[in-house]
């Protein structure tokens, strides 16, 4: 198969977008990327603090309180940055337009809450990431690039066999990422050095803007890369690569110079927090390799690479240590039968029924444990009483909170089994919950009071990690300090983060 164009995707967050002294890292990358032959496209957040304004506007317009301030502040962060950039935002009449709507939009609403459906909500939650690119080309084109600015919604559609509720499906929405050869070919077709789009929106099977939710831009580079057929995604961000674990909770903790996807892929969804899980599932299907760099060192010569398939140096074993916190974890219990069966079956549905997944889970023929991630469900804390009522049907539920869940996360992690437990050592009695062990082999998790987590990181740590630092790059330290011994560390142009 062969396409028209070499496209690379690099999606910068909303820091570094609303950062005066990024925009020429970003155009000097652009430039790099045009001397290799490749096509470039950006995607980029909203500016640093402008979804928490639009999430505001929603809440104060559902509530009745007077929106005026918040619409006020929006106009103003937007003007800001524009002459921080050294333009005017009367120069981007698309902008001051945008700003407008939402002014027109909050008075309406205002007078009249039962406006603001899901619909017209992800329409204004959409406005930051479409008035940063607009205000991002002007200042492109002022710089010397021919920049195209791609409304994302031509590009990304919402997957409508998800199955997704209606409110979901407009502020949390799935996306299609299959190739599409003509649109490839349109936009290599246009005479441009960049194409700058937006992260975060998509749009539905009539046209309504809809909104990807948490982890929208990260997840929607990579679904616009694989629709693409881009040869590379670069995620650009504030930290420096995969890490053996979090550094803030050992110095011990040393970059990882390279993993596969689908390692990244289970580190996200055990607590590394820098990618969502569900934005490595497009690049890993298509098999496009992923960077994630670092936007205060760009020249850095070490990294990450995230590629598809096996790795050169990824060795059976833990690859890292990660916790997840905001846990909710249940103890389901009924009298003892030999070979029971539907149990876990029954469990199941009560979760299924109010649209929840278990995350980490452990059983026996009497007893099941497992755990809900409250950060994937949001709105689980108001559901809880109702899920144990329906819970109390099948076994006798208990709930606990302030609980963590640590991982060691890698490929074949049972092959550190031995080393794990001969220096683990033990933790205080009734701070362990259970263990599980999960059957593809990528973690063994521990849920435990919250207390103590951070101590279970630095002891599973040492235990994998003490006697094969020679196996892994520098720390932390020596990153953010600049002293990797020599600077001679072979740059392979990835560089990712692994932050708990």
């Amino acid at each position: 198969m062969s396409f028209p164009a070499r496209w690379r995707v690099l999606k910068f967050g909303g820091t570094s977008v609303a950062d005066p002294s990024a925009w020429p890292l970003i155009a000097r990358t652009v430039r790099q990327h045009c001397r290799e032959g490749a096509r470039p496209l950006l995607v980029c957040s909203a500016f640093s603090k402008v979804t928490d304004l639009l999430v505001s506007l929603c809440s104060e317009l559902r509530s009745g309180a007077c929106p005026e301030a918040t619409v006020a502040a929006l106009r103003a962060r937007h003007e800001d940055r524009a002459q921080a950039l050294g333009l005017q935002l009367s120069d981007v009449p698309e902008a001051v337009a945008l700003l407008d709507r939402i002014a027109s939009i909050a008075q309406a609403a205002a007078s009249d809450a039962t406006l603001l459906t899901p619909a017209l909500e992800a329409e204004l939650l959409a406005m930051g990431e479409r008035l940063s690119t607009l205000v991002g080309a002007a200042w492109l084109n002022a710089n010397g690039l021919r920049a195209h600015w791609l409304d994302a919604r031509r590009v990304l559609q919402l997957d409508t066999d998800a199955g997704q509720p209606e409110t979901d499906s407009y502020l949390a929405a799935e996306v299609v990422s299959d190739l599409r050869e003509d649109l490839s070919a349109e936009l290599a077709a246009l005479e441009t050095d960049v194409i700058i789009t937006q992260g975060f929106i998509a749009q539905n099977d009539t046209g309504e803007t809809v909104v990807l939710g948490r982890g929208g831009s990260d997840t929607a580079a990579s679904a616009i890369a694989a629709t693409l057929g881009a040869e590379l995604v670069e995620i650009w961000t504030d930290v420096p690569g995969v890490l053996t674990t979090d550094p803030r909770l050992t110095p011990r903790a040393r970059l990882i110079e390279e993993l596969t996807l689908e390692t990244m892929e289970a580190m996200a969804g055990r607590g590394a927090k820098v990618l969502h899980p569900r934005c490595l599932a497009p690049v890993r299907r298509a098999g496009i390799p992923l960077a994630i760099r670092w936007t205060r060192h760009p020249d850095i010569g070490c990294g990450t690479a995230l590629v598809a398939g096996a790795t050169h140096t990824q060795r059976p074993g833990a690859a890292a240590v990660t916790v997840k916190r905001n846990v909710v974890a249940f103890s389901l219990d009924r009298e003892r039968h030999w070979q029971p069966v539907g149990f876990l079956a029954e469990v199941s549905s009560c979760f299924q029924s109010f649209g929840i997944s278990m995350d980490v889970v452990a059983s026996s023929p009497s007893s099941i444990r497992t755990t809900v991630d409250l950060d994937a469900f949001p709105g689980l804390e108001s559901q809880l009483d109702a899920l144990v009522e329906r819970l109390s049907a099948v076994a006798n539920p208990v709930i606990r909170r302030d609980v963590a869940v640590v991982s060691v996360v890698g490929e074949q992690v049972s092959a550190d089994m031995g080393r794990i437990f001969a220096r683990i050592g033990a933790l205080p009695a009734g701070k362990v919950m259970f263990l599980a062990h999960a059957a593809d082999d990528h973690h063994m998790s521990w849920v435990v009071d919250a207390t103590v987590a951070d101590d279970l990181v630095r002891l599973l740590h040492d235990a994998v990690f003490a006697d094969r630092e020679a196996e892994h790059g520098p720390t932390w330290s020596q990153l953010r300090t600049g002293s990797v011994a020599g600077n001679e560390r072979a740059d392979n142009g990835a560089v990712t983060a692994v932050a708990s």
